[in-house]
């Protein structure tokens, strides 16, 4: 009997790590997209100051303020 719950124990920590590996992947991968996400707006509001449609740098400030804030 012993023998049989360090077996059923064992599998069930083997179970929770791979759940914690696949929720680990997860947050990383949602990250990636997030940090693309932001670059992308960014280089956007760029691109509209260097051509004229955007007259401030405004969207740099408020970047800042968001990160610190968190």
């Amino acid at each position: 009997m012993a023998t049989r719950q360090k077996g059923v124990q064992r599998a069930e920590r083997i179970g929770q790590l791979r759940r914690q590996r696949k929720l680990s992947k997860q947050t990383q991968v949602e990250n990636r997209l997030k940090q693309a996400k932001d670059k992308k707006k960014m280089l956007t509001e760029v691109q509209k100051f260097r051509k004229g449609v955007r007259k401030d740098l405004n969207f740099l400030d408020g970047d800042k303020e968001k990160s610190g804030q968190k």
